[in-house]
């Protein structure tokens, strides 16, 4: 095995480790926010493996997959939740205490529900067995790629997610019509940010975008899609005219703060990138 197959095999294995201890850590209750670790070391082996998808050598990990797939979608849940009732503490608890009761109340027990499928589902065999497969699996499939196919599929994945990104400008004015065109430009901020991460040396310096301006886009378009959701999950004829004219009033700042952070992308993404190329 070559030294930079080695890297890549080296990566693979750091990132299942570290959803494995992401694990650990929030079946027995430690760290800061365990289930924000999950979720964020999910989706980075998402990401690190996305480049190889195509490859014949992994088609056998879409499978082995499956188990942390389920996972990300629980975590999503919970997470939505926790933010919803951040949003609406300041505008309900005090200004109307029985319909904040009321829905924290029906939601706590809808997360309840979450919380017992999450753990049940960590604390299956195949969630533990899933990782230690994917990185004896990654090993077989890089050994039998080798390394000009497995550097050529990394930087093919830079390359199109930087140019689909750019073609969001195409929208112009009108990117933020529909809430679809400018989540997708969010989940595609999230995979390039997250395969710059752990494939930054490898990827040509002409594919890569500012790290930071990329998680500015993604958080702002994760704020705007926040406060979208929460509407969406609102009862329009029992919940107070006030807090929804808040939320509205909310949302209307957020989006013209991800329209300053789009536009700032698009600019990036239209100007050459300065440094050296990867090797």
């Amino acid at each position: 095995m070559s030294k930079a197959t080695k890297q890549i095999a080296n990566k693979i294995s750091l990132v299942t480790s570290s959803l494995s201890q992401s694990i650990d850590l929030l079946l027995a209750n430690q760290g800061d926010d365990p289930l924000h670790n999950v979720r964020v070391s999910a989706r980075r082996l998402g990401s690190t493996l996305s480049p190889f998808s195509k490859l014949e050598s992994f088609a056998s990990l879409r499978d082995l997959r499956q188990p942390i797939h389920a996972l990300i979608k629980l975590s999503n849940q919970l997470r939505d939740a926790e933010v919803q009732a951040a949003l609406l503490k300041p505008l309900a608890e005090g200004a109307h205490p029985e319909w904040w009761q009321h829905w924290l109340e029906t939601r706590t027990h809808a997360d309840h529900a979450i919380q017992i499928a999450l753990y049940r589902h960590m604390q299956r065999p195949d969630i533990g067995r899933s990782t230690r497969l994917i990185r004896r699996a990654c090993t077989r499939a890089i050994k039998k790629a080798g390394k000009q196919q497995l550097r050529w599929a990394i930087r093919r994945q830079g390359r199109r997610l930087k140019e689909r990104i750019g073609d969001y400008s195409l929208h112009g004015r009108h990117l933020f019509d529909e809430a679809a065109t400018w989540h997708a430009l969010r989940l595609d901020c999230k995979r390039l940010r997250y395969l710059q991460e752990v494939y930054r040396s490898i990827l040509p310096a002409r594919d890569q975008i500012d790290p930071i301006l990329i998680k500015a886009a993604q958080d702002a378009l994760g704020e705007l899609r926040d406060v979208d959701v929460l509407l969406a999950s609102l009862a329009a004829d029992t919940t107070p005219a006030p807090i929804v004219e808040a939320l509205h009033k909310l949302r209307a700042e957020r989006l013209a703060h991800a329209e300053e952070i789009v536009v700032s992308l698009m600019q990036a993404v239209e100007t050459p990138a300065e440094g050296p190329q990867a090797a």
